[in-house]
Parts: C-alpha cells; structure tokens; sequence
C-alpha cells in the first residue's frame, strides 16, 4: 500500500512543506546578505593589515566582488519588501520616496 511517508525523508514523515514566496525572499535574502558579510569581513581586515604595514590592501578583485555581493542582497531585500508590501503586510511611509525594485530571479 503506498504511503506519503514513504517518499518524506527519514525522521520527516510528519512535517508539511509549504512554499511561501515571502519566506523564500527573506532567507535568500538572508544567505545574500550573509555572503556580502563575510567579503566584507576580509576586506575590512585587508585594509587593518595594510594599514599596520603587514601587507597590501584589497586587491581591485575583491572590492568588486564585495561591491556586487552587496548589490545582490540589496536587491534580494527590495524583493522580499516589496512582497511584504504586495501581500499587504507593510504600508509605504507617506510622502516617501518610492524607490523601484529590481526583480530577482
């Protein structure tokens, strides 16, 4: 006889997945953001050691890559705001400057 709990993976067989675009968003806005950090991180400690004199600074590479890191995770929050916004959970701040977001795929 065939079961749902056959197909859930080990330890799951109870749990129901429910796909939430808002949730899904917000942790890949999360993950973004995380990313951004760590560069950001390396960079900062890149600029301490050079400034110690221990070494040189970030290289042309690695501020690109912080920089495009950065504009992903801000991207992926306008997205998940702007879903927010859609869904009718937040209210946009009268008089404010309405900033278009840019979709992310």
């Amino acid at each position: 006889m065939w079961s749902s709990a056959a197909l859930a993976p080990q330890g799951q067989a109870d749990e129901i997945c429910i796909f939430d675009p808002i949730d899904d968003a917000y942790d890949a806005w999360k993950a973004a953001d995380a990313a951004a950090r760590v560069i950001e991180r390396e960079v900062q400690e890149t600029w301490q050691r050079y400034e110690r004199g221990v070494g040189a600074g970030p290289s042309r590479g690695l501020l690109r890559e912080v920089a495009c890191l950065r504009l992903e995770a801000r991207d992926r929050l306008r997205h998940a705001i702007r879903l927010l916004h859609e869904a009718g959970y937040i209210q946009p701040v009268p008089g404010a400057k309405r900033v278009r977001a840019t979709s992310v795929v």
